[in-house]
């Protein structure tokens, strides 16, 4: 009985409650600040300084960005698809964003998801 209700308490420490995740939320919307920016109306988000930023780092701060609106109820799916990544990303060809995507995956960073790339949330 006594190693049941110890097995019970360290299980305690594997859940979390949404105060918890909404910290975690606000964390990173903290160390988002002047780095992305995310248009209200669509939840698109955008790169107000892009040219401080490697390939690499450009794609991680856009799919953050549709994670937060994903997030805040802004639309419905975190996920973004290559083609508006190389939209949003203007003047980087979309074969060009392939290499530093696969980086980002093989650091699991983010996923390769149904319906394009999103952030890794298990991370």
């Amino acid at each position: 009985m006594e190693q049941e209700n110890t097995i019970k308490e360290k299980a305690k420490e594997l859940f979390v409650n949404e105060n918890q995740i909404v910290d975690q939320l606000e964390k990173i919307i903290e160390l988002a600040k002047g780095k992305i920016q995310i248009y209200e109306k669509t939840g698109e988000p955008f790169l107000p300084n892009p040219g401080q930023y490697s390939n690499r780092e450009k794609i991680f701060l856009i799919i953050l960005g549709f994670f937060i609106s994903n997030e805040s109820g802004v639309i419905d799916s975190p996920s973004v698809e290559i083609n508006s990544l190389g939209r949003i990303l203007e003047g980087i060809p979309t074969t060009t964003l392939s290499a530093p995507l696969k980086n980002l995956v093989d650091a699991k960073i983010i996923l390769r998801a149904s319906q394009g790339y999103q952030l890794n949330r298990h991370n």
